[in-house]
Formats: C-alpha cells, structure tokens, sequence
C-alpha cells in the first residue's frame, strides 16, 4: 500500500499497485498519472520530503502493513516460500494490515496469495490483523459494490476478536471525477459496512484526497488511514477531526520481515487500539437444570460481557440455537432476544423432548462475535399429584369460623410437595354461581400439609387446587358442601 507517485523507486518490486509485477506496477502508474494528473502532481508533492527512512517519530501503537512483496519468490498464484516471522515482527510491533485483495489493470478482482497465511500467522503471533484492497475505481455500472464484495469474500466478516477493520486502499481515481469517485467510494464502504457490520477504514494520501475526491469532507463516519512519509505529524484531509491510522514510512525495516516494509502507528494507546480491534465478548450462562419437564418452562439466562466498554453489550440480538440432544445434526435457530443495559439475557422454552443449546452473538462494530458453551437437559413427563382436603365441619353458623386441612403429595410414592402453593376455592350453591378465591396458602417446609380458615356467610362448596410446578402436574381436591345456618 503506497501512496501514488509517478516516481519510479528504487525498490519497484516492492510497489502495491497490483499482482502483476514490478514492470506491471510501472505500467499502471504511468496510465493512472495520465488519468488523474493532479493527484499525481499532488502525491508526489507527499513524499518529496522523504527519503530513504522516515524523520517521523510516532507516539501510539506500532504495526506494519504488507502484502505478497514482503513474501519473496511470490507469483501470481502462490505465496513466496521466504514468508515474514510475525513471532519477531510482534517483538516490537502491535498490528499487521495485510492485502487481502486487490484490482488489477484490467479491471478484475484478484486474492493476494499471501493474505490467508499471513492472517493466520499473525493471530497465533499475538498481533492485531487486518486487510485491505486496493481498488481500481471504475465507471463499470455496479464495479464499487462488487469490489465490495470481493473483499468480503475473501476475508469474511471480520468479526473475531483482534480483527481490525477491513479497509479501502483509495490510491487512484480510475479516471472519474471528483463527484462519480465519492459516489464510487460510498458505495464501496457502505457495502462492506452492511455485509461485515464494521465500518472500514479509508486510506489515502492528502493529495489524493484533496484533489480526486475534491477534499470531501463526507466520510467523517469511516476511521482514516493518512499515508504521509516524512512530517513529525501528517496532514489530515477531508475536515476529518484527525487520523486514526498513519503510514509514517514506505521503507521501514523490521526484525522478522526481509524486505523493506511499511510503518505505521495508531492514534491512542494500548487499550485503544484494543477496543479498535474487536474487543471480545464472553456469553455466560446458567439453567433451571440438566432436566427439563414435558409441559413445563425450562429457562436458559445469560450475560452477555465484553473486554470493550461495558456499553458495548447493552441492547444486543443474541440467538438460541438447537439441535436433539446428543446429535450431530446443524445447530437450528429457535429464538432471538435483545440484551439489557447490564447485558442480561434470558430465553423461556417448554421443550417436549431433550435438546442441546447453544447462544450466538453475531458481533458489531464495536465488539466481536462469540458463541456460549453447550446446555443441554433430558426430558421427563411430570409426576402426579395429589391434593387432600377436609374440613373441621359440614354445617357451621354464619361467619363462624371452619377449618380446611390436607397435603400435597406425589401420588407415586406419597412423598411429600413442601413449600408449594395451593388455592382454596369456594362457590355458592345458587345455581350459575362461579368459583371464587378465598385463600391462598403454601405447604409446610417439612410434611407437605395446610390449613386454611374460612368464615362463610351462605352455603357454600369447597375445593383446593394445585396449579402444578415445572416438575409436577396440578391437581384438584375433592369438593366439600358447607352449610351455613
């Protein structure tokens, strides 16, 4: 990723602007330059003041960017066999940005056979990764979002933790003004920003900027890479606040890397930069228990957390996803719930055999994807209850006071249901009457029994009722006539 120069270096082999080669390279530049001559003026202008190393002295967080040209012996199809030692490079260095694609001169979309490798290395080195694509704009109906989704392709979503995010490398105008490249270039990052849910980066040169996209000041939104050699600070185009990324230098050396390679520094600290690149998200969560009831709730809760800023994982879709317990079916979405502002999440099912499940967390901008470990419960049918009932008399006088007494019990093998909560029911005997609560009771802690007093007024029938729980069935108690004098 170089800005553009007109300027053939003295490492041309080390040139971004495509897969074909060096001469290929030179090529290119000499049809863009005649393209757009005032961002070539205008570039060249960036990185007069540089020389061989850079007098930049970066403050933040330090990375590189590459591509297949720190790979050696790399051809169109494969990656060189001399491939950098990111262990090393990660030594004194944070973050890699890698090509992940880019568009030839004649118009197609090409991988760099470097990009998947490098990615994988880089993760197990301990180093924020990132890609980029170098784009050939075009007046092509429908070039921007199809460059878009090219390099969604080939990189994915981005969404694990440490993942910077994906990037526009905007060195030439393919010949559009200055209003069709903006158009092109709002099309190119809202594409990329729907399918990855990140918003990319731009990068670009002052130059370029201010005179191809005639110093738009639009792209606020989208995070900036300023590639400017030599400045103590580069210059910021556009009325961006300031720069996120900067490429400082074009011909940096690295332990780890055997060619020359670019420098660059982010704007903040360590723990910026970790929030920048995909903070991690952790789903915890518990159950009602490893058995679940046939007609009865059965709940899985979590929270969803977050090594970004706790704000980070309020009001987020999470998925319930499942599949029969012990089998190697797809995993199945059931169910979508919104995180609380704590990011507390809870799912209610009333399964009728054994499942296994699983939560998802797609990612955001802010925060990467995660998935929860495995729960998963057995199913058994509820057990039978019995509620008992009697009361102190048959006949009372009005308002005087009448005992009801009995248990709640398992009918299987009478264990006693303590702590249960019972209904006690009466209804006049008028014909049309309804029933009508009267009281509520619980079961004793130790021998599943009640009691409930009444005071009637007329003539009434009794019945207590057992509602069920998630393991047991309701029940009804025999109904007992009052008769009130």
């Amino acid at each position: 990723m170089r800005p553009f120069t007109a300027v053939r270096r003295p490492r041309p082999s080390r040139s971004r602007r495509g897969i074909t080669g060096a001469l290929a390279a030179v090529a290119v530049g000499a049809a863009v330059c005649a393209a757009a001559p005032q961002a070539a003026t205008a570039a060249t202008a960036d990185v007069a003041a540089a020389s061989a190393r850079s007098a930049s002295h970066p403050t933040g967080p330090l990375g590189v960017d590459a591509s297949r040209w720190q790979s050696p012996g790399s051809t169109t199809g494969a990656c060189g066999s001399i491939v950098p030692d990111w262990r090393r490079v990660r030594d004194t260095h944070r973050f890699l940005v890698h090509r992940a694609a880019v568009t030839l001169a004649d118009g197609t979309n090409s991988v760099d056979p470097c990009y998947r490798a490098a990615a994988v290395a880089a993760r197990a080195a301990g180093l924020y990764r990132g890609a980029y694509m170098y784009v050939r704009p075009s007046t092509t109906a429908g070039s921007a979002a199809a460059s878009a989704r090219f390099l969604v392709a080939a990189t994915g979503r981005l969404q694990e933790p440490g993942d910077l995010p994906p990037v526009l490398d905007l060195e030439v105008s393919g010949g559009l003004t200055p209003r069709s490249l903006q158009a092109w270039v709002r099309t190119w990052l809202t594409t990329v920003q729907r399918l990855t849910n990140r918003t990319p980066v731009v990068y670009t040169t002052p130059s370029f900027w201010r005179g191809a996209m005639a110093d738009s000041t639009a792209f606020h939104a989208y995070p900036l890479w300023i590639a400017h050699w030599g400045p103590r600070t580069p210059s910021v185009p556009g009325g961006w606040p300031t720069w996120t990324l900067w490429q400082y230098s074009a011909t940096g050396s690295v332990a780890g890397i055997r060619t020359d390679v670019d420098l660059d520094a982010f704007n903040g600290d360590a723990a910026g930069l970790r929030a920048f690149a995909h903070p991690s998200t952790t789903i915890s969560t518990t159950t009602t228990g490893a058995r679940a009831f046939r007609g009865s709730t059965w709940t899985l809760r979590g929270r969803l957390t977050t090594t970004g800023p706790s704000s980070a994982a309020a009001g987020r879709a999470v998925k319930l996803l499942v599949r029969a317990k012990g089998s190697s079916a797809a995993w199945r979405q059931v169910a979508t719930t919104t995180t609380s502002a704590g990011g507390a999440f809870a799912f209610v099912r009333r399964p009728s055999s054994a499942w296994e499940y699983k939560v998802r967390f797609s990612g955001s901008r802010a925060v990467a994807a995660s998935w929860s470990t495995e729960r998963a419960h057995t199913i058994s049918d509820r057990y039978a209850a019995e509620v008992t009932a009697t009361t102190s008399a048959t006949r009372v006088a009005r308002g005087h006071a009448v005992t009801v007494r009995g248990s709640l019990r398992r009918t299987a093998s009478k264990p006693p249901l303590t702590g249960k909560s019972l209904r006690v029911y009466t209804k006049r005997t008028a014909k049309g009457s309804k029933w009508v609560l009267a009281k509520s009771v619980r079961t004793s802690a130790v021998r599943g029994t009640y009691r409930a007093t009444l005071h009637p007024t007329t003539s009434v029938s009794v019945k207590v009722v057992f509602a069920g729980s998630t393991a047991n069935r309701p029940d009804t108690s025999p109904v007992h006539r009052l008769s009130v004098r």
